[in-house]
């Protein structure tokens, strides 16, 4: 057996080998594979600052006092919402539209 079959029978199991690898550690090949194309093309660094601001806004914290007033403030805009709604459904909305105020509509067929 000469040095050049010997060495290619090395690499033929070496390429059978990592073969077998990559197939029983697929994620692990997929983020390496992610991680070479990214630093290849210079996104490194803005994968981290990105993974770092996601980690931001999950662990952001609000006080208990903020959460309250958001809460209060989205039950008066629905009732707010609601009032309005059944107003328009009654026929007795006060509101007007600024733009075409009622006593210009009544005489807009006028010419």
């Amino acid at each position: 057996m000469t040095a050049t079959f010997a060495i290619k029978i090395f690499f033929e199991l070496t390429a059978i080998l990592l073969f077998l690898y990559g197939l029983y550690h697929e994620d692990k090949l997929v983020a390496f594979e992610d991680r070479v194309i990214a630093s290849l093309r210079g996104e490194q660094k803005q994968q981290k600052k990105a993974a770092v601001k996601r980690q931001q806004v999950r662990t952001a914290s609000y006080t208990e006092e903020e959460i309250f007033a958001a809460r209060e403030q989205r039950a008066m805009e629905a009732a707010a919402a609601r009032k309005a709604a059944a107003r328009m459904k009654a026929g007795t909305a006060s509101a007007e539209i600024k733009a075409f105020p009622a006593s210009a509509r009544k005489n807009s067929h006028v010419a």
